[in-house]
């Protein structure tokens, strides 16, 4: 599973900025996500929109690329602004996590809004 985690993170972060952190308790990219997403809209057309899809796609494909136990199974009718604003909720939800990886707490926020059905 910890190996599952790290191949998510880094799925997660390729293609996306890091920046220098502003707060101690506020992972650096997550804080900077916060900032872009304070004054957009929920589309997929908003720096903040193309942000979380991105990493919504890349901690999806890191999940398959483990082979292990999905972390979240996102259903095909899910829309691009459904997924946004799973993770924007999720992050003004739950700001104990706002200390982890952007991916982590992406993961975090996808694993709570499309849980995998129990298999038989």
């Amino acid at each position: 599973m910890r190996g599952a985690w790290a191949l998510l993170i880094v799925a997660a972060g390729i293609g996306t900025v890091v920046q220098a952190g502003h707060a101690a308790d506020i992972h650096p990219r997550v804080n900077l996500l916060m900032q872009v997403c304070a004054a957009n809209a929920y589309t997929k057309d908003t720096p903040c929109g193309a942000w979380i899809l991105g990493e919504v796609d890349g901690v999806n494909a890191g999940q398959h690329l483990a082979h292990g136990k999905l972390l979240f199974c996102l259903p095909a009718e899910a829309g691009p602004v459904e997924k946004i604003g799973v993770v924007r909720k999720y992050m003004q939800d739950h700001p104990e996590k706002m200390s982890l990886d952007l991916g982590e707490t992406v993961a975090s926020a996808l694993a709570a809004g499309y849980p995998c059905p129990h298999k038989r």
